[in-house]
């Protein structure tokens, strides 16, 4: 006996389930988003040792990283084109989603200093001889 209720799929017998599930490197290449994200995983890989040093999860983050980059990227570059359907909201879900994934894999911001030394400040305001 087989009951149908509404909004209720009804399951699929075993055999005939096929599951599909696709990678980075299922892209094509040939398109500018599997290009950016491809170099953007392969940049990442590179900035944490190489290949051989991350784990099977740290490798899924990458993965994830560049493919969201490369939807962040183009985002914005559309909506910068003034492009109807881009949805800010979306584009900053994803950037934080990103940046999550980013302070996982230890990405961090890395800060300089931009503060002269005395002697340069005094150097580059009273002239060399006033050291």
């Amino acid at each position: 006996m087989h009951i149908e209720l509404p909004g209720v799929t009804p399951p699929i017998p075993d055999e005939k389930i096929k599951v599909s599930l696709l990678s980075i490197n299922d892209l094509d290449g040939r398109t500018n988003a599997a290009k950016t994200a491809r170099a953007m995983r392969r940049d990442i890989v590179a900035d944490l040792g190489g290949e051989d040093q991350l784990s099977a999860i740290e490798r899924a983050l990458v993965d994830s990283v560049a493919i969201s980059t490369a939807i962040i990227e183009d985002a914005q570059v559309r909506w910068l084109k003034g492009e109807p359907g881009v949805n800010l909201t979306e584009i900053t879900t994803i950037a934080n989603a990103r940046r999550r994934d980013m302070q996982l894999l230890g990405v961090k911001r890395n800060m300089r200093d931009v503060t002269p030394s005395v002697d340069d400040y005094i150097a580059a305001t009273y002239g060399e001889g006033a050291r």
